[in-house]
């Protein structure tokens, strides 16, 4: 089990001030601070952590642990109460000499990704922010800046990560197999991975267009097409002269829509269109009703 700098701590989490910053600059000594522990692997976690007589850790979560931490004071030459209760809870491992540097860790069960900078060349508290593409390499010197935290509806308040401000270039994780690729005089500088994949080619010149033809809005062909031939003129009809009714023979002078001696219309069919000529008095023919019919259309 870790052991603290002292079992006689000065500061409590209740003389903290929400929203104040720490930090704590040190070697990453073991990182997961962009794939989570969860799923089964929080379950192993678990049980290991009980077996040790630890807290285990409720919630998917990632974590660091520094090597060499030490507290870069916020204001030079002052340690707040912040400051103090974080360097408090730095420890030395069962066995470690007594020069051996502290280590720290900080856990994070935020749903929110980490989020990481670098540090701009001699600010080391000023840096942009990047995205990195794997795991941090061990070794990789940065300053972790912490906030003081108080949940909604939760009395106490707890130390969270807010950030990491790398002090070097990026570097990444390659996994335990180093001294025996250096054992068999392979290598490898570990640095940032590279942008991959080729470029894509540059589109062919377009090939040259012609101006398309501009529509009329008031015509039906083209402007550029041939003119149309020009229609037909129709003839004018001749003037209407008098004409005799077909139904009393009367002559009715020109102009006049009706018989003046018994109304018929000017060309008004003689009889019924629509009756059978071979019995004029049934339906044989024409258009068919059912006086009786009360399904009518209308």
């Amino acid at each position: 089990m870790p052991n603290t700098i002292s079992n006689n701590r000065t500061v409590s989490e209740s003389q903290l001030t929400v929203n104040t910053y720490v930090l704590v600059r040190g070697n990453i000594e073991f990182a997961r601070l962009l794939n989570k522990i969860e799923g089964d692997e929080l379950v192993k976690d678990q049980r290991r952590k009980m077996q040790m007589g630890m807290s285990p850790i409720d919630k998917p979560y990632t974590t660091v642990t520094l090597t060499n931490a030490r507290i870069v004071p916020i204001k030079p030459g002052f340690k707040s109460p912040e400051e103090t209760f974080v360097e408090e809870r730095f420890y030395k491992r069962a066995g470690d000499p007594a020069d051996a540097p502290f280590h720290y860790t900080i856990n994070n069960k935020s749903p929110y990704p980490n989020l990481f900078y670098q540090a701009e060349p001699g600010k080391n508290t000023e840096g942009t922010q990047i995205y990195p593409e794997a795991e941090l390499a061990n070794g990789l010197d940065v300053i972790l800046i912490l906030r003081i935290f108080q949940a909604t509806n939760f009395a106490r308040k707890s130390v969270t990560l807010h950030s990491i401000m790398l002090q070097e270039p990026v570097r990444y994780y390659v996994g335990n197999n180093t001294k025996a690729l250096e054992a068999a005089g392979i290598i490898l500088h570990n640095t940032s991975r590279p942008t991959t994949g080729t470029a894509a080619p540059a589109p062919a010149p377009a090939a040259p267009v012609s101006a398309p033809e501009v529509s009329n809005p008031f015509s039906t062909q083209p402007v550029n097409a041939a003119p149309a031939a020009p229609a037909a003129v129709e003839p004018m009809p001749e003037p209407e002269g008098p004409w005799t009714c077909p139904k009393c023979g009367s002559v009715v002078a020109a102009g006049q829509m009706f018989c003046g001696t018994c109304g018929t219309q000017k060309n008004a069919p003689v009889g019924n269109p629509y009756a059978s000529q071979a019995t004029p008095n049934t339906q044989a023919g024409g258009i068919r009703y059912d006086a009786n019919d009360t399904n009518r259309n209308y």
